[in-house]
């Protein structure tokens, strides 16, 4: 009887607190709900932020308008993309603007001053000394009215929403972040829009010859304007990141009426990137003047002078020999079968044995691991340093025609081997090579004749 009665005022206490439960979990949810879309839930004693204020988030504006003494400055977004419209029209830099925006509306507000205010004379807000427009979806609009400092808080100014009686004290450095900011801080500083994973053609004219390299597939270049032949996937690359991360120092007021004052008629070079989607992006370099840092550029298509780092023109300015592939020998060490070595030091002949390496001649034996890794390590990959002459009809000239060393490799699946034929040393003290693989002569390091220098004992295991 008693535990019926126990389990009956168990019930009887539980009755009604379902639907509690229910209303509180609603009212959770509606409040998830609510911050949620409009921002984050304000503390208790806690300033809400300007985007509470202005019941306005960052990515909602499309347009903001500062007002101070000078002329305004106004920015609209078309899209994903910011522009600048006032003083002055131009590309704006995005991640600045986003910046600009996000900054103000993250900002708290120190404290409010007064809730209901009639006169705003004394806070300076009846002539208010800077005002911040920001323009949403759907014509939303808010004012930001900022007036005078605190007289004991310099560091703190009034302001307070057109049409809201409230008023509240700002950071001054929040606002300064807007106010101090000018259109050329803002401006898109990129100079060449480039992707250079999306790019398709690069072409680059300099001192009357024009180069042009094609993208082939991912990984591949190829040379197509003023000859024919592989580019250099690594220079490709480095180049076109140049070009990316290439920014702008300065922007001049006047557009140019006589480009030859600025040594851009005709320019030292010019470059087009041209993107998968047809589209060109160029840039005009002027020519490098004594003592300055910089040098004078516009870009295709717009009228506006610019002044880009002087080392861009021999960034940008490459030519067929600077950009043409150089490998001479590359090969997988795990498919070869057989290794030739001809040097002042001697001759050698080599055969895989299983895992191992035996010398064949001039004695047999096992090969000595350490001396071998050493030179395949140089032979796996051998580029050149610089190109020299391509197809040459005397190779005397180059010492290649009774060459001072030379490297055979014999490829698994491959009948003929890969021949690299070292000669001359040239003045800079790197030495004329030309290989089988390629039709050009160019120069090698000094270190990787030093390394073929290999008496055949020393291979002795």
């Amino acid at each position: 009887m008693e535990a019926s009665l126990g389990m009956a005022r168990r019930k009887n206490s539980l009755k009604g607190k379902g639907t509690l439960l229910a209303v509180g979990i609603a009212l959770l949810l509606g409040a998830w709900a609510y911050f949620g879309e409009r921002g984050p839930v304000v503390e208790p004693g806690e300033t809400p932020a300007v985007a509470a204020l202005t019941e306005m988030r960052a990515e909602d504006v499309t347009r903001v308008e500062v007002k101070a003494d000078g002329p305004p400055l106004v920015l609209a977004r078309q899209g994903e993309q910011w522009q600048i419209e006032q003083p002055l029209q131009a590309r704006a830099d995005n991640e600045q603007a986003k910046q600009l925006v996000q900054g103000l509306l993250d900002a708290r507000p120190e404290r409010e001053v007064a809730a209901d205010v009639k006169d705003f004379q004394p806070y300076g807000l009846d002539k208010p000394k800077l005002e911040i427009t920001l323009a949403g979806k759907g014509g939303q609009k808010r004012v930001l009215m900022v007036g005078d400092k605190h007289p004991a808080q310099q560091s703190s100014l009034y302001a307070r929403l057109a049409e809201d009686p409230r008023v509240f004290m700002l950071p001054s450095y929040v606002i300064d972040n807007v106010k101090n900011k000018r259109a050329d801080d803002l401006r898109d500083k990129t100079a060449l829009a480039v992707n250079p994973e999306k790019t398709k053609r690069v072409t680059i004219t300099k001192g009357g010859q024009t180069l042009v390299a094609e993208r082939r597939d991912k990984d591949t270049w190829e040379l197509t304007q003023p000859l024919r032949a592989p580019a250099d996937k690594e220079e490709m690359s480095w180049t076109l990141n140049q070009a990316k991360e290439l920014r702008i120092e300065k922007f001049f007021p006047e557009r140019p009426t006589d480009p030859e004052k600025y040594g851009l008629k005709p320019p030292e070079i010019q470059v087009t990137i041209t993107g998968e989607d047809g589209k060109d992006a160029t840039l005009m370099l002027g020519k490098p003047v004594p003592g300055q840092q910089t040098v004078y550029a516009m870009r295709g298509g717009d009228p506006a002078l610019l002044a880009v780092r002087k080392t861009a023109v021999q960034d940008l300015g490459k030519d067929p020999g600077q950009l043409r592939d150089k490998t001479l020998l590359a090969f997988k060490r795990d498919d070869m079968q057989r290794l030739a070595v001809t040097s002042p030091a001697g001759a050698v002949d080599l055969t895989r044995d299983g895992a191992d390496w035996k010398v064949t001649k001039p004695f047999q034996g096992k090969a000595k691991k350490g001396k071998l890794d050493t030179l395949l390590f140089s032979l796996e990959a051998v580029k050149g340093t610089r190109f020299v002459e391509d197809k040459p009809q005397d190779l005397a000239r180059y010492g290649l025609d009774a060459p001072r060393a030379k490297v055979s490799v014999w490829l698994k699946g491959e009948a003929a081997p890969k021949e690299l034929a070292i000669g001359k040393q040239d003045k800079d003290k790197t030495y004329f090579a030309k290989s089988t693989t390629q039709d050009a002569v160019y120069t090698v390091p000094e270190y990787l004749v030093s390394d073929l220098k290999l008496k055949p004992e020393d291979l002795k295991g």
